[in-house]
């Protein structure tokens, strides 16, 4: 611990405390979700991956297409409010979107292979965005 009473990790978090705070919420989003293949945070409208987690590196092309893929689903003109979350099923799997409170800049993205129960992971994720992230 430093003297300010943040881990050493945090304090040399290249985003800060806050970053590091960030990081432990989707890792433990990921960890609560064991098929969970990646899971992101994107603020969809500037159009970029705020933070992420993978089981193995993911390009950050793959990353960009996702929080596209993300702003293209919150686009669509479903009516005043519309819905705070957006599944994604195929074949090879399921994509799980959850925009955040308020505004809704940010969205979490989760990627999951087919078969996983998405109602608890839209609950997770709106959970981890009412928390700021916080693990």
């Amino acid at each position: 611990m430093t003297r300010s009473g943040t881990s050493l990790t945090e304090a040399l978090h290249p985003l800060g405390t806050a970053g590091a705070r960030l990081m432990r919420g989707l890792a433990g989003y990921r960890a609560r979700f064991p098929s969970c293949e990646l899971v992101l945070l994107a603020d969809v409208e500037a159009g970029t991956v705020l933070a992420w987690d993978g089981a193995v590196k993911v390009p950050q092309e793959d990353l960009d297409a996702l929080c596209a893929q993300a702003e293209a689903v919150f686009a669509l003109p479903i009516g005043p409010g519309g819905p705070d979350h957006a599944i994604l099923a195929r074949s090879t799997g399921t994509r799980v979107f959850v925009r955040g409170p308020g505004e809704g800049r940010e969205v979490l993205c989760g990627v999951y292979p087919p078969g996983v129960a998405p109602s608890e992971a839209v609950e997770a994720g709106r959970g981890l965005l009412a928390s700021g992230g916080a693990g």
